[in-house]
Parts: structure tokens; C-alpha cells; sequence
């Protein structure tokens, strides 16, 4: 019962439908995020993880959890957006961009529009599909006021020192491949064979197999054995790492620490795009195995695009 809640933090978590609630309050100890022990490998080709503890959002982000950011003046508060973003916001270097990296993404969303996600109205009738049209600005801007909103939870629950942000992939990809809370392995989507052989692809996931034809609520398609949803089809998810291609042995190198991209001072850095895993509601089943990796330039913006938020301790923050 959410009743007590002020009406506003009532609709930031993610996840306040009980049905979704599978964990044990020790797993769960702000309701809709999902402890994930980052023990251990997360595939054959990754190093360990460090030993430490974050939790997972149950769910992508909804249109009425984003809502409630928006309705909070999100996009008036600077507070909120880190350098980079707040010049996105502005267009400071949209100019820049284009003719160097090419501006094409930009296009369907002047600076005028930058201050709601894209086709906002329309998203806004479907409040339990995941948001989407965001950019990865805007998806650490909701982070960063997700924050706010939840330290009271975060303090009774014993994680003051904890905070909201975009899950980095190593994190991620040992959420999706996990077998149970103590164990992942290698396994190429977030179920395991037997789950495949009973339900079969078509009720696993909205993958274009699915003939969906567009995103559903979450928490729709079956979770992974954690309790999860949506860590296959749906919505492709942002990441707080940029992507790098893999090493001669094969390895990733990932950046976990999303650094200043620096668009500004008429500096566009050569580096990659901002890393997505998932696939979406448009990607083949294949697209949405557990180590298929994409990347988008961080403005960039659709309609198969959305994210979910972790909440991590001190340790867990990357170095940059």
C-alpha cells in the first residue's frame, strides 16, 4: 500500500503494481529496484566485477514515471544536466555536430521541442509503456532527479550513500545473464532453454517475432530469473558507458565512466557513441541476446529507444 506516499513520489518508482513484486524485501528494499550481486564474471571474455551490491530497476522507465519529472520543471532545472546536456539543451552545438559527425538525428526535434520528450502527447496515453524519444542527456537528467525524490526511501532503507544512475554495462549484462542472485553465466538470452522450448520466442519478448508492431506496458513479457522485465525487446536501454570495439583478444573495452563528450569550444571528441543493450520491438530475436551491443550519438532520439535506472553505492561509481 502506497497510499501514504506524496501523490508525486508515488509515481517515480519503478515499478508500484504489486503483481510485479517477486523479491523478498531484503532483495527489494526500495520498492521496483532489484538487488544484483556483482560478484563474479559476467561472461567468458569479461574480468571480474567488483565485489559489490547495486540495484536494478525492475521495469524500463514508464511515460507516468517520466510525467512526473516533467511535471516537476525537470527541464528548467539546470541542477539536473550535466554540461554537455544543458548545451544540447540549448543547441550550443548542434551546428558543430552536424558538420562534423552529421546532424541528420537532430533534425525531427528543434531546440524549441528539447524541453519534453519527443511526441510527448501521444506518449502520454499510454502511461505504463516504457518512455521513449529520450535523449541520453534527458535519461541521466530523470536519474539525477530520481535521486532527489527517493532519498527519504534511500535513508530508511539504509542506502543514504547510494544514488540513481543509468546502469554501465558490465552491470547490466550481469543482470541479464543472471541465473540466480549468487550466479551468472553465459547464457545468450535473460531466460534459460527450458523457458524457450515451453513458452517459445513469440511469448518471451517484444521482439518483432512478437508482431507487436510498437512497445507494450512493462512487465508484460515474463521476467528473468531475478525478477527483471524487458532485459530483451521492448526498448533499446541507455547506457552510462560509451562503446568500444572489442580488443585483439576479443575482450570489450568498456568506458565505465561517462565522461564530458565535450561538444563545446568547437571541440567534437572522436570518441564513440553511448552504448544501448536490449534490442527493441523492431529487433529481430537475435538483436536481443544478452551481448549484442549498439550505439547512438547521445542527442539521438526514436521511438525504440528508453532506459532503465540503477541505484549504486559510492564504490560501484566508476572511476573516470
Amino acid at each position: 500500500d502506497l497510499a501514504w506516499l506524496p501523490r508525486r513520489r508515488a509515481q517515480v518508482r519503478p515499478s508500484d503494481d504489486e503483481p510485479l513484486r517477486t523479491s523478498t524485501p531484503t532483495e527489494e528494499p526500495v520498492p521496483g529496484f532489484v538487488r544484483i550481486t556483482t560478484r563474479g564474471k559476467t561472461s567468458p571474455t569479461e574480468p571480474p566485477l567488483p565485489a559489490t551490491d547495486i540495484f536494478l530497476g525492475r521495469t524500463l522507465v514508464t511515460v507516468q514515471q517520466y510525467g512526473a519529472f516533467v511535471d516537476d520543471g525537470g527541464y528548467a532545472d539546470d541542477s539536473l544536466w550535466d554540461g554537455d546536456g544543458l548545451a544540447w539543451r540549448m543547441g550550443a552545438f548542434d551546428a558543430l555536430a552536424a558538420t562534423t559527425l552529421g546532424g541528420a538525428a537532430m533534425a525531427p526535434r528543434a531546440v524549441a521541442l528539447r524541453h519534453l520528450p519527443w511526441r510527448w502527447a501521444e506518449q502520454r496515453t499510454a502511461p505504463t509503456h516504457p518512455v521513449v524519444g529520450v535523449s541520453w542527456y534527458e535519461a541521466r537528467a530523470y536519474a539525477a532527479w530520481l535521486g532527489l525524490q527517493l532519498r527519504p526511501d534511500l535513508v530508511n532503507a539504509g542506502l543514504s550513500h547510494h544514488r540513481v544512475r543509468l546502469p554501465t554495462e558490465l552491470e547490466w549484462e550481469r543482470a541479464v545473464r543472471a541465473k540466480s542472485l549468487q550466479q551468472a553465466d553465459a547464457r545468450d538470452f535473460p531466460w534459460d532453454e527450458e523457458a524457450r522450448s515451453v513458452i517459445g520466442p513469440v511469448g518471451l519478448a517484444n521482439v518483432d517475432v512478437a508482431r507487436l508492431g510498437h512497445s507494450s506496458a512493462v512487465g508484460l513479457f515474463p521476467p528473468n530469473p531475478l525478477g527483471l522485465f524487458d532485459l530483451a525487446g521492448n526498448v533499446w536501454e541507455w547506457m552510462d558507458n560509451f562503446l568500444l570495439p572489442a580488443d585483439a583478444a576479443g575482450a570489450a573495452r568498456r568506458i565505465e565512466s561517462a565522461a564530458p563528450i565535450r561538444y563545446l569550444g568547437g571541440q567534437i571528441s572522436a570518441q564513440p557513441g553511448m552504448a544501448l543493450r536490449g534490442g527493441s520491438w523492431q529487433s529481430s530475436l537475435d538483436d536481443a541476446r544478452c551481448g549484442v551491443r549498439v550505439s547512438h550519438m547521445p542527442w539521438e532520439h526514436d521511438d525504440t529507444i528508453g532506459f532503465r535506472v540503477a541505484l549504486v553505492p559510492p564504490q560501484a561509481t566508476p572511476p573516470a
